[in-house]
């Protein structure tokens, strides 16, 4: 304790604190963050199949199961799950991230930043506008610009790898 009796926080303590954070972490990746509930886009859950599209020029047949499966738990998550508790969330959350990061990793390699910013805007404009239509309890306009998320990024994506060829 100091002389005004606050506690002085050191590196443990910090360590000690968010290291039960991180077992919180999958659980909090479960939770979904709609406000309408269980309302559900069709167009949404349309969308989301746009992930097959990279499947169809990825050079590796083992990726392109990978993408298969990324539509179907984005559908999973994104309709089926929607507004409600489910491992589906994480299960999308993570196998986007690393389908994203390979993609861009390769972008970046083979394409170079300029074309890999030309073809992640339009997808991180219509990321962040959902995002917006989301906080404004928007149902319409944040199913309009999630499910145009998942169409330009996945055409972002089936661009990078036809023009690699990975």
């Amino acid at each position: 304790m100091t002389k005004g009796g606050e506690e002085k926080l050191t590196v443990l303590h910090v360590v000690w604190h968010h290291s039960h954070d991180l077992w919180g972490l999958p659980r909090k990746l479960c939770e979904t963050n709609v406000p309408w509930g269980r309302r559900r886009s069709s167009l949404i859950g349309l969308s989301a199949l746009c992930y097959v599209l990279p499947s169809l020029v990825d050079a590796s047949r083992r990726r392109a199961m990978l993408w298969v499966l990324q539509a179907a738990l984005c559908f999973w998550s994104d309709y089926i799950d929607t507004g409600k508790f489910g491992v589906s969330h994480l299960l999308d959350k993570m196998l986007a991230s690393a389908l994203t990061f390979y993609v861009v990793a390769v972008g970046l390699a083979e394409l170079g930043l300029p074309l890999v910013l030309l073809l992640g805007a339009p997808t991180f404009f219509c990321l962040a506008v959902s995002s917006k239509r989301r906080i404004d309890k928007d149902f319409r306009g944040y199913a309009i610009y999630h499910s145009l998320w998942h169409l330009t990024s996945s055409l972002a994506c089936a661009y990078t790898l036809l023009k690699t060829s990975q």
